[in-house]
Parts: C-alpha cells; structure tokens; sequence
C-alpha cells in the first residue's frame, strides 16, 4: 500500500495474499483501501486487486 495514487508515493504496507479490503475511493486505476481485519488504509494498484460481490 501507498501514502497515494501513484507508484512514486512511499510505500506504507504491504498486504498480505487474500487480503479482505473495501475501497474507499478510485484515482486513476488506483484503490484507496481499508483492510477489513485491521483497519489499515493506504492505495494499491487495481490491477491487483480481484473485486467479489457478496
């Protein structure tokens, strides 16, 4: 995860494989996310991301 929308922000966490998230908001391909188990925030590239309907 990243401070912002880009890949030129600092790296902030990393996110482990499986990860649950909900996103926040959208930037240009960007995700700003929330991890659900820990409250972590940060931004990811949304190629990396696999969205699920509940």
């Amino acid at each position: 995860m990243r401070e912002g929308p880009a890949a030129n922000y600092l790296l902030v966490d990393t996110l482990p494989t499986g990860a649950v998230v909900s996103i926040l908001e959208e930037e240009n391909g960007w995700l700003h996310v929330r991890e659900v188990s820990s409250g972590r925030q940060g931004w990811v590239n949304g190629s990396y991301i696999a969205r699920t309907r509940d």
